[in-house]
């Protein structure tokens, strides 16, 4: 056979790869542009040869043979990446079989030489060559590990620096690391549709990496990858949506509240700290949507792990745990659509409060109040229905926020 390869170069065809680089140590599909035989009896049988060229000796000690029983041939089928790409004629021969044992290389550094022998019997029909590139698993592995880690480390920091800027106190860069904290809502809590889109989008960065340096090829990924990312995003953004529409406190009761020194500067985002619990938790207590999001999500991801050695574009999502996925978002958004708006009532009785401090200030300068003490003391009626809406106001803020009013909070009306 390796006679036969340098004394037969006129009779040597292309052999086609649909990847740039060949993978050791797993399945490989190679095309030879020659029809396959119809007839079983007629069909030649194929010997694979690979040569290390990195490593290339002098003589034919370096050649590895992989025998006609280890090597599966048929007919290209139509649907074949090659097919589609027009790379080889109809008809063509698909090789397939496990690639060799080869040194551990780092990805675009290596190159091997394939030859596919096909024999009639003892008759040499035609040999198919090809010099590409290899790659092996554990390096590919280690490098994907180490750029997945330090993209995820520097939008960490970046966020960390922009978020610091508000916050008092600020938080510890390494804090951000959490993908809980990393991916918290407005509010400063941790948000399960926010950390569901970082897990599937860093989680498919690492696969296509992987896959890229692997074979040299930007996979293309499925439509059911595609949904799935879909499903994420509506939800994170209806979510953020209702939200904003019917959790938002007036500009100027909220900068009342910030005034009193009710909320710190920059509103509660600027104190909370997004934890593990705000994901399964919800205000009446544990969220059975978002554990069962967060189970089923964590299942895809590992069905997305076992795609790493194949095209994305074939991944399938059984439309079962789709339907379960999106169903869990509809009942979360809808959950947030039918609950009590508390914040709007909260933010009518911030409106009245503010008009009763008003009339109380209307009244202290018409009537020349000494000091503020004072109307206190004269059971001023202004006053008195100012602290009647301060006390209702308070409840609702402590049971809205479920929190005390800070340490320094004013509650007392501007006297002018």
């Amino acid at each position: 056979l390796a006679a036969a390869l340098r004394a037969t170069p006129n009779r040597r065809l292309p052999l086609i790869s649909p990847t740039s680089r060949l993978s050791a140590d797993s399945p490989i599909e190679l095309a030879v542009p020659a029809v396959f035989p119809s007839a079983t009896n007629a069909q030649p049988a194929y010997r694979i040869l690979t040569r290390n060229m990195t490593q290339r000796g002098t003589d034919d000690s370096d050649l590895r043979l992989i025998e006609n029983q280890y090597i599966a041939t048929t007919r290209i089928p139509d649907t074949h990446r090659l097919r589609t790409e027009q790379a080889v004629p109809v008809g063509s021969t698909l090789l397939s079989f496990q690639a060799p044992v080869l040194p551990l290389v780092l990805p675009g550094t290596a190159t091997i030489e394939v030859s596919a022998v096909a024999c009639d019997g003892d008759t040499l029909v035609h040999i198919a060559h090809m010099t590409i590139g290899y790659s092996t698993w554990l390096p590919s592995f280690a490098i994907t590990l180490l750029a997945t880690a330090l993209v995820y480390a520097l939008v960490a920091f970046a966020a960390a620096n922009q978020e610091n800027r508000f916050r008092n106190p600020t938080i510890c860069r390494l804090r951000f690391l959490d993908p809980v904290v990393l991916s918290s809502g407005p509010s400063g809590a941790g948000s399960m549709s926010r950390l569901q889109i970082l897990f599937f989008s860093v989680l498919l960065f690492g696969i296509l990496t992987f896959i890229e340096l692997r074979v040299g090829l930007l996979a293309d990924m499925s439509q059911d990858i595609l949904l799935l990312l879909g499903i994420s995003g509506v939800g994170a953004a209806t979510s953020r949506g209702v939200d904003t529409q019917r959790n938002r406190l007036s500009a100027e009761n909220l900068a009342w509240l910030i005034n009193k020194r009710w909320f710190p500067q920059y509103g509660h985002a600027a104190t909370n700290v997004a934890k593990w619990r705000d994901v399964v938790t919800a205000a009446d207590g544990f969220d059975v949507y978002h554990f069962q999001m967060l189970l089923f999500s964590l299942v895809v991801g590992l069905a997305l792990l076992q795609a790493c050695y194949t095209d994305l574009s074939s991944f399938k999502i059984p439309p079962s745990i789709l339907g379960v996925l999106g169903l869990s978002q509809v009942i979360y958004v809808g959950g947030k659509l039918t609950e009590p708006t508390s914040t709007k009532d909260f933010d009518d009785a911030l409106t009245q409060l503010r008009d009763a401090e008003t009339a109380f200030a209307d009244a202290a300068r018409a009537r020349a109040f000494a000091a503020l003490p004072a109307a206190v003391t004269l059971n001023e009626p202004e006053y008195l229905a100012f602290a009647k809406k301060r006390d209702l106001t308070v409840t609702m803020y402590k049971n809205l926020y479920y929190r005390d009013l800070p340490l320094g909070a004013n509650t007392e009306p501007r006297e002018r």
